[in-house]
């Protein structure tokens, strides 16, 4: 196991955040459905390539879109599909 230098952990929270400030960008505006129009899809491989190059791991984009999509939507069902949808784009590329 390795140990991140303090720098590192400042590095990583910052990528994070731009994560979170980012992963609204991959749903619809109206319908909430990950990567469905061609710009959320961009936007979508934009996002994967961040993390990709950050060392960000699958889980922890995994738990960014769920905050996401439980602070947007009510709806159970709903989120939970776009979650799954959201984490099988993402693990094309991500561990």
């Amino acid at each position: 196991m390795t140990v991140m230098t303090d720098q590192e952990k400042i590095n990583k929270f910052d990528i994070l955040e731009t994560l979170r400030t980012l992963i609204g960008g991959c749903f619809g505006d109206q319908d909430k459905i990950f990567a469905s129009h061609l710009l959320d899809e961009d936007r979508a491989q934009e996002l994967r390539n961040i993390a990709q190059n950050n060392g960000i791991k699958l889980s922890e984009l995994e738990d960014i879109v769920a905050g996401h999509l439980y602070r947007s939507l009510s709806n159970p069902d709903h989120i939970n599909k776009q979650i799954k949808k959201a984490s099988e784009f993402f693990a094309k590329k991500l561990n």
